[in-house]
């Protein structure tokens, strides 16, 4: 009687196995016509056939360009400007003007003027500010060192 059992569901069960291998037969038809398919356009655009690795570059450039165009926020922003400061500077204060373009300002002291003027090439080669403006005498040097940098830009 217990083999009868066994038989019987393993029968039952080879049934399964058997009539689920027949349904991913249309699966594979379906899955080969549109490789096919893309292989046809594929070469029909003059691109070479099997390219998976010039996509996979294309989408890689398409992503760090996606980066690039959004627009940074500002909290983004004052974190840079804070992470771009050479030793010797100082921050006192940050001004935050949202607009077209935006403005920020900065106040703090600066321990020499070559690192004042460290700070804004620093600040003049990102390319998310239209502007970075330091008056004439703190770059030359003022008594105490004391700074104000005006950025804009759209942040």
């Amino acid at each position: 009687m217990r083999s009868r059992m066994i038989i019987s569901v393993s029968l039952a069960l080879s049934f399964c196995a058997a009539l689920a291998s027949v349904s991913l037969v249309p699966t594979l038809f379906v899955y080969k016509t549109a490789t096919a398919d893309l292989s046809a356009r594929t070469a029909a655009l003059g691109a070479p056939a099997g390219g998976s690795a010039d996509i996979a570059a294309a989408q890689a450039t398409a992503a760090q360009i996606a980066l690039l165009a959004r627009p940074a926020t500002s909290t983004e922003t004052m974190r840079g400007i804070i992470s771009m400061r050479p030793a010797g500077i100082a921050l006192s204060a940050l001004s935050y003007t949202a607009g077209r373009p935006s403005t920020i300002s900065l106040s703090g002291t600066a321990a020499s003027p070559d690192a004042l003027d460290a700070y804004r090439a620093a600040l003049r080669s990102d390319t998310r500010f239209s502007s970075v403006s330091v008056p004439i005498g703190a770059l030359i040097g003022s008594k105490d060192g004391s700074f104000t940098i005006t950025i804009t830009g759209a942040f």
